[in-house]
């Protein structure tokens, strides 16, 4: 199960390695990382690159590239 939040998010990377995350006051550490390719209609817009990154203690969230900045998508239970 997930919750859909997109909503801005810092990002940090290291070279071009998404390293980690603010979410909700608190640096996340990026553990591994999963480039996904989204599947769209005509009627929706172009979704950018999306990534599930997985942080220590087993959180994974969705984080898609948005023009210049970057935007949490949603996080998986």
């Amino acid at each position: 199960m997930s919750k859909l939040y997109r909503k801005p998010v810092e990002v940090h990377l290291a070279g071009d390695r998404l390293a980690a995350f603010l979410w909700r006051g608190k640096w996340l550490q990026v553990a591994s990382v999963q480039k996904i390719v989204r599947k769209r209609s005509m009627w929706e817009p172009d979704p950018g690159e999306t990534f599930r990154v997985q942080v220590p203690g087993g959180g994974v969230y969705e984080l898609v590239k948005d023009g210049d900045g970057w935007v949490l998508e949603r996080v998986w239970d």
